[in-house]
């Protein structure tokens, strides 16, 4: 009801009426997770790794666009940014460094395929969202231990 409400007001600029919902619904989150009772815990428990499932399918299918971030992440899923955090702590990340490793991997990946002679590095990094191409060698780099071209000329002399 809220949340209705504030989507009809015309007073609010557009940023804070988002970060407001954001506010609202995070503390909603965590007034419901201290008011659940321990009966109902394993039913969220349950709920967790779905949540967690469909985000990393979302990432998976968006690896290319740039603009993905943890509020578009959790929007996506009906999750505050507070929840989404929560999920990816679960396995160690947080969401913007899974994304990170999934673009990573899916950069050395093409790399190794046998059609990387028609595809620049740049091209890979801006295929995958990032917006900037020695960012991304420094991040490869640091997760593989070699730039990405040398990666992939590994791959061809195999």
């Amino acid at each position: 009801m809220i949340l209705e409400s504030l989507g009809r007001s015309t007073q609010l600029d557009q940023r804070i009426q988002q970060s407001f919902e954001v506010l609202l619904l995070d503390l909603l989150d965590s007034a419901l997770e201290h008011s659940v009772p321990s009966s109902c815990a394993n039913l969220r428990s349950e709920i967790l790794p779905t949540k967690l499932r469909r985000a990393k399918e979302l990432v998976a299918a968006e690896l290319g666009n740039p603009a993905l971030r943890p509020e578009n992440i959790g929007h996506a899923i009906g999750v505050s940014r507070r929840a989404l955090y929560h999920l990816f702590s679960q396995i160690g990340e947080t969401p913007m460094s899974y994304v990170r490793v999934q673009r990573l991997q899916e950069a050395a990946r093409r790399l190794r395929s046998a059609k990387v002679e028609d595809t620049t590095v740049t091209r890979i990094a801006y295929d995958l969202g990032f917006a900037d191409p020695s960012h991304f060698c420094r991040l490869f780099r640091a997760q593989y231990g070699m730039t990405p071209r040398q990666w992939g000329n590994a791959a061809r002399s195999d």
